[in-house]
């Protein structure tokens, strides 16, 4: 790690060689081109390894400068276009209900929420959904649930819609 040094500054009485000393300025910028090239190298060892260490993480989301922050956008663009292509994908979401069973602290619709006004829709009105759905060309995936017979229903629209 690059650590900053501070220098006294010499007078040289006129006529007299000066030789080159370090100035803090001088400093300053080799730590900002290291501290680039650092940055450069941790965007290319996520791109390449898919992985780094949490302090690496920490760096990297702390970073404000413009020309590393370009670069990582590019590096980002490329891997999205390498693995989705020029495409955009909709989704569309039915929320047939929010009972929940679990209490899991961060949930808006935890059970024990008492502030959440509880609804679940009925059979006929997630199957109406579906097939709104079904006409915007839209395909529905199911979550296993504790309602058997409305995967099995899903099952059997989704096989007549899209027969292998």
């Amino acid at each position: 790690m690059t650590h900053l040094r501070m220098y006294k500054i010499h007078c040289v009485p006129l006529g007299k060689r000066m030789e080159a000393a370090p100035t803090v300025a001088g400093e300053l910028f080799r730590f900002s081109i290291n501290k680039k090239v650092r940055m450069k190298q941790l965007i290319d060892k996520l791109r390449h390894k898919h992985s780094l260490t949490g302090e690496e993480y920490a760096i990297l989301l702390t970073c404000q400068d413009a020309d590393t922050l370009m670069y990582l956008q590019q590096q980002a663009q490329e891997v999205t276009l390498a693995h989705f292509g020029n495409a955009i994908f909709i989704r569309g979401l039915i929320e047939v209900g929010n009972r929940c069973r679990n209490n899991c602290y961060y949930c808006g619709i935890r059970k024990g929420n008492p502030a959440v006004a509880r609804y679940a829709l009925k059979r006929e009105t997630i199957l109406e959904c579906c097939r709104e759905g079904y006409a915007l060309g839209l395909y529905l995936r199911n979550a296993r649930r504790r309602r058997p017979c409305l995967d099995r229903q899903v099952d059997r629209s989704n096989r007549s819609r899209h027969p292998q």
